[in-house]
């Protein structure tokens, strides 16, 4: 039994070049060490997340100045967080968890959440006091 035929037109081609072009060209650049651009963006994407972070104290404290309360200022928080990291799966078209290999995480690797609210729900109480919001 033969293959069917598979018709494609040029504009496809010409997709399925550029892509492979873009892949050839990243193979080059990530490969033997060659990857200064990739470590330049490493630096920069590290920078900005450690400037979010400081903003995030002061944006956090005056959260909290505005709903009276520490706790409901860091739900607010948490609550935004999650959107945008739903956002971010939608779009990207990441896959959901996997059950089965979230029961194969060790018990230590679900402490990071916990140490996450315990570091934005000191934040919030502290950066007042602290000079981060006033």
């Amino acid at each position: 039994m033969s293959k069917p035929l598979i018709l494609i037109n040029s504009s496809e081609i010409e997709k399925i070049l550029q892509k492979e072009k873009m892949a050839t060209w990243l193979a080059n650049h990530l490969d033997a060490g060659n990857c200064s651009h990739m470590r330049s963006l490493t630096w920069l994407f590290a920078f900005i997340a450690g400037t979010l972070i400081t903003c995030q104290v002061g944006s956090n404290s005056q959260l909290k100045k505005s709903l009276g309360q520490p706790l409901p200022a860091l739900i607010v928080n948490y609550a935004l967080g999650i959107a945008a990291v739903f956002l971010y799966t939608f779009f990207r078209q990441v896959p959901f968890l996997s059950t089965e290999k979230a029961f194969q995480t060790p018990w230590w690797g679900w402490l990071g959440g916990i140490f996450g609210a315990v570091y934005g729900l000191t934040a919030i109480v502290l950066a007042s006091q602290l000079g981060a919001q006033r």
